[in-house]
């Protein structure tokens, strides 16, 4: 588990620029930290994402949910396999938004990172 965190660090170092945001949406112990260590912003209220979600206020989905759509430059780090983990932490708002606006990108042991899809601006 730790070559994966490892090598999940590297990989969100080398393919993301400094103004992309990283959505950590991972819902498992030891909620694993990606902000800090990766020096990239949060589009969540908090940089430990879902941690933060399921320890302080877990009725943020539909806010949480809504601020990653709006986050054009960024990337979601989720187990999509693990979603019902625990009950209480399902998130299926965010989920429904990865899922819509974002594509598989990376892999590292169960953890997935998920790029947003292009957004098309029309004039």
């Amino acid at each position: 588990m730790w070559d994966h965190y490892r090598a999940l660090l590297g990989y969100l170092r080398r393919t993301t620029g400094p103004r992309t945001m990283i959505a950590n949406v991972v819902n498992r112990y030891p909620f694993e930290a990606l902000n800090g260590p990766t020096g990239r912003l949060s589009p969540f209220l908090a940089e430990s994402g879902i941690c933060w979600m399921t320890g302080v206020d877990i009725d943020l989905d539909p806010v949480f949910a809504k601020a990653l759509e709006r986050a054009d430059d960024s990337v979601a780090v989720w187990l999509p396999h693990q979603i019902a983990y625990e009950p209480r932490m399902r998130y299926e708002k965010v989920h429904a938004v990865i899922r819509k606006y974002y594509e598989p990108a990376a892999q590292f042991g169960q953890i997935e990172v998920w790029r947003r899809k292009p957004v098309v601006r029309v004039p």
